[in-house]
């Protein structure tokens, strides 16, 4: 869960998912949960609220990467993100991908939905999300990550 934050920042305006993908503290969630915002604040488990950096926003592709303290993930086991790879098993239409979101105070979820269009860049499905989880990792049949 991220949520943007600046020092004489009143309470949180947003709040989305995200996932870490890196051991060394990446994690990626949608640019629409942080706007224009440098530093946010992460979520890492219901005790642990740690503070983030924005690495790189992207508010075309809608998404962010934020670093935040390593030594903060504990026992969090980072997604694979599988850059420069297609998934094992190559995204169709009709195929059915699986999302989880953290809606605030309602553990984790998961979303279920098809394919509506797949070209060579983008992946496009129709999933019905609760408010908070938006930028929540999507996985496709074979289990690989494939969108936020």
């Amino acid at each position: 869960a991220c949520r943007p934050t600046r020092a004489d920042d009143p309470p949180p305006t947003r709040h989305a998912s995200g996932a870490v993908i890196d051991a060394r503290g990446l994690v990626v969630t949608s640019w629409q949960a942080i706007g224009d915002a440098t530093a946010i604040e992460v979520q890492l488990t219901a005790a642990i609220k740690v503070r983030g950096q924005v690495l790189a926003a992207d508010r075309v592709n809608d998404v962010a990467v934020l670093r935040v303290d390593a030594a903060a993930l504990g026992a969090i086991r980072p997604v694979p993100a599988g850059c420069g790879r297609p998934p094992r098993t190559p995204l169709a239409n009709g195929q059915e991908v699986v999302a989880l979101g953290t809606p605030i105070n309602r553990g984790t979820d998961v979303f279920e939905g098809p394919i509506a269009r797949v070209t060579s860049r983008t992946m496009i499905a129709d999933l019905r999300l609760r408010p908070g989880s938006v930028g929540g990792p999507v996985f496709g049949p074979g289990g690989d990550l494939v969108g936020l």
